[in-house]
């Protein structure tokens, strides 16, 4: 049977489980806010200097998971340690901060996994934990997308390249991010979508550009592709012949199909065109029996018109 504290490190950090003391729980509508003080224990870091508590750290808050149903709030006071030798101000090790935010690293962590891997808007994925919609877009932007330290940072305007995500069956295609603002599109087939399927962005359409940054990836990753998709486009050929000599092209069914359906609709709208001159035709220099022509001719246009 589990005891206290072992149930109580399933619920909350077992950080602040093992080292701070429970003072007592409020709730608030739809809040739960638990107070902790840190214990009086000598930290483990600063086992061999003599220390003395001086009193509290201001209080601060910190999300963390709900609870039935209810949105959790921290309030933690750290105690200020004094070195009695040197009189240094000295502090607990604090680990229990996701560093740039007001979350636990548990929650944090699992936030920016939601955040990474659902097509859901960061507020909602918010404001679902009890945690403010803008605190969280900025948090994200700034310190939990690592979007700062990206090492594709630089040139991720033009063109990023993930070549782990290379497999032996690929997709090339353009495609159009915004009004006039084209780019080529390289994926993995194999996983169907989810994450790792991009193998490289690059901007525009143009072979030469493409090729110099898809010949980046290593000669050895690219020959292991046995076969690639494509448009009919010339220069999607080209960019398929150069960086993936030994894989068999395959035109994308989509475009055959387009064309395909084109062709007919360019021959059925000859056949009604061929079906009206042929009523004028007809019906020129009849009396009564005209009424009766051109009914019968519409019911045949009609038909030829599905």
């Amino acid at each position: 049977m589990l005891s206290n504290q072992e149930l109580l490190k399933l619920l909350l950090p077992e950080f602040l489980v093992e080292h701070f003391d429970i003072l007592k729980a409020e709730t608030h509508d739809a809040e739960l806010h638990l107070y902790f003080e840190e214990k009086s224990s000598i930290p483990h870091e600063f086992k061999e200097r003599q220390l003395e508590s001086k009193g509290f750290l201001p209080e601060i808050m910190i999300d963390d998971y709900p609870l039935r149903g209810k949105i959790v709030k921290l309030h933690v006071k750290r105690r200020r340690w004094t070195d009695k030798s040197s009189g240094e101000i000295l502090q607990r090790d604090w680990q229990l901060v996701a560093k740039g935010t007001r979350m636990t690293k548990d929650l944090a962590g699992f936030l920016k996994k939601l955040a990474d891997t659902k097509a859901l808007p960061l507020k909602v994925i918010a404001e679902f934990f009890g945690i403010k919609g803008k605190t969280f877009q900025r948090q994200y932007k700034n310190k939990l997308s690592e979007y700062h330290s990206w090492e594709q940072k630089r040139h991720a305007e033009d063109w990023i390249i993930y070549p782990e995500n290379l497999s032996s069956s690929l997709s090339l295609d353009e495609v159009a991010l915004s009004d006039g603002e084209l780019y080529t599109v390289l994926t993995s087939k194999t996983t169907r979508g989810r994450k790792g399927s991009i193998v490289a962005i690059i901007k525009g359409t143009r072979s030469d550009f493409v090729i110099t940054h898809l010949l980046k990836i290593s000669r050895k990753l690219r020959m292991k592709v046995n076969e690639i998709t494509l448009d009919m486009a010339g220069s999607m050929k080209c960019i398929a012949q150069r960086c993936f000599p030994g894989a068999t092209q395959v035109i994308d069914r989509f475009h055959v199909q387009k064309l395909a359906t084109e062709a007919l609709q360019e021959i059925r709208i000859r056949h009604r065109w061929d079906a009206i001159e042929m009523e004028n035709t007809v019906t020129q220099g009849l009396g009564e029996e005209k009424t009766q022509v051109q009914k019968y001719l519409k019911t045949v246009i009609h038909a030829n018109s599905f």
